[in-house]
């Protein structure tokens, strides 16, 4: 259950732009796993990789929406 009140957090507007450059970054990754050995340990296999980034898209996808709705 949310509140009806607006939630008014203090430099929304750059969360919002740093949400959508880390699900953009993710996306990136996704589609081209290569560039995520620029990013993260050399250890991981690309199916690894894109399962992370997915599942790291998905959890900012979903505070993002909160966010969002929640600030109207």
């Amino acid at each position: 259950m949310m509140s009806s009140k607006a939630l008014a957090l203090p430099g929304r507007d750059q969360l919002n732009i740093g949400m959508l450059g880390i699900l953009a970054l993710g996306m990136a990754i996704f589609l081209n796993p290569s560039l995520g050995s620029t990013f993260g340990p050399d250890g991981l296999d690309s199916e690894s990789l894109q399962l992370a980034s997915l599942t790291i898209s998905a959890a900012v996808s979903s505070v993002l929406g909160f966010h969002l709705v929640a600030s109207m």
